[in-house]
């Protein structure tokens, strides 16, 4: 899970507003709106601030994943202790091996051998027992280890970009910019970005361009001089890399400097859809009657925390199908059903759509080679489609049936064809 997926959880969760959280943290509602919806990420004392506000580890916030052992994640823990750590877990298997081996051959020299071999089993048993729980302790070390590295990782890596953008505003050409984006088009895969930037100089005759890299294209506007600040706007293709810079020229001389970048500008804006089918079939032996019931459910997930737009409400359709040796035999419109069973005053979740339906019982008679799938195609407001099978039954030769489940197998995504 990212980061900007976890601070929206841990806000949901306890029941705090952006507004709320915001003024906690002493920034806008803005900026809480834009770490959840992944376009920028806050600073490290903010990260702090939210895992105090929360009471949750670095880790946890930075992962997405609790710790196995109680360790501080806070406190980053030298090489040299994981290594004597893990050491003296080796050292207390080696002294246990030891010891049984000693209590074996002392075993063997009690003149009562019936009740030494009872003795030795259960210090075998006993020991084993032991063993596999201190395998499991090293396993765990191991692998809270590795967390605590990412952990200090993520850190090194919000501290570097903290330290570049206050050397790029104490020294740079630009000392303040915005970027902001709008009227995505998904059929013609553009999107228009809102640049403004403030120069630190500024003389009669100078100049400031933007050059905005995305998609392997590199496109560049003139920019408008007002005031202090210059302003433009332009059309990009629509990816998940936008960088922009900015090209000033001053007296006969120009200079480039980066300004910002945009990361899965459009993936954030597709739907997490996976799902699972529960399908349970049956014959009588000597018979070729094939009997198949069961339940299917699927999940939608906004990557994109939007309050006045519910996940729900960002599907055009979402349909379930029944396909036999390659011809759809059954069709349900899962959207119309999901609407139609939700209690009239329950709230629609504004990350997440459900759908679960139950197959009715189908009776067929079976012969090899024959095929069931039971696909979901969802399509959303953008005409991106998610199509998934989530299970898939064969007759075989013998006549046996297998069965191929989808356990939350992530769904395929296709584009509308692109617009010229």
């Amino acid at each position: 899970m990212n980061i900007h997926l976890k601070i929206q959880e841990l806000r949901k969760n306890a029941g705090l507003s952006q507004e709320a959280l915001a003024e906690q943290l002493g920034v806008s509602r803005q900026a809480v709106s834009k770490w959840e919806s992944g376009i920028n990420i806050p600073d490290i004392d903010k990260i702090i601030a939210i895992s105090k506000i929360f009471g949750v580890s670095l880790s946890e916030l930075l992962t997405g994943e609790k710790e196995n052992v109680s360790v501080a994640a806070e406190t980053p823990v030298p090489d040299e202790k994981y290594e004597e750590l893990l050491q003296q877990h080796l050292m207390q298997v080696d002294a246990m091996l030891k010891e049984s081996g000693r209590k074996k051959r002392s075993g063997w020299s009690i003149a009562f051998r019936i009740i030494a071999a009872v003795v030795i089993c259960y210090l075998v048993l006993f020991y084993v027992d032991k063993l596999q729980r201190m395998e499991n302790n090293i396993n765990n070390l191991q692998s809270n280890v590795g967390n605590i590295r990412t952990d200090i990782n993520h850190q090194i890596y919000s501290i570097q970009k903290e330290i570049s953008e206050s050397l790029k505003k104490e020294y740079g050409l630009i000392s303040d910019y915005t970027l902001d984006y709008r009227d995505m088009d998904f059929p013609r895969r553009t999107v228009v970005l809102d640049i403004s930037a403030s120069p630190r100089l500024w003389n009669e005759g100078d100049s400031m361009a933007f050059i905005v890299e995305a998609d392997g294209e590199q496109l560049s506007c003139e920019g408008v001089y007002n005031n202090g600040t210059v302003y433009a706007e332009i059309e990009v293709p629509l990816s998940d890399n936008i960088q922009v810079s900015a090209l000033i020229t001053n007296g006969g001389t120009v200079k480039q400097e980066k300004i910002d970048e945009l990361h899965e500008l459009l993936s954030m804006h597709l739907l997490e859809v996976n799902g699972h089918g529960s399908i349970r079939s049956s014959r009588v032996l000597g018979d070729d009657q094939l009997t198949m019931s069961g339940d299917i459910t699927v999940y939608a997930h906004s990557r994109l925390y939007d309050e006045s737009q519910p996940v729900l409400s960002r599907i055009k359709s979402a349909t379930f199908e029944l396909i036999e040796n390659g011809k759809t035999t059954q069709t349900v419109d899962l959207l119309a059903e999901s609407m139609k069973n939700r209690p009239y005053d329950s709230p629609i979740d504004n990350v997440r759509a459900d759908f679960d339906y139950t197959v009715g019982t189908i009776e067929r008679t079976m012969k090899a080679g024959d095929t069931f799938d039971y696909v979901v195609t969802i399509v959303d407001n953008n005409d991106v489609t998610y199509k998934g099978i989530l299970e898939s039954i064969m007759v075989t030769d013998d006549l046996s049936v297998e069965h191929n489940k989808r356990d939350y197998g992530d769904f395929e995504v296709t584009l509308p064809d692109k617009v010229e």
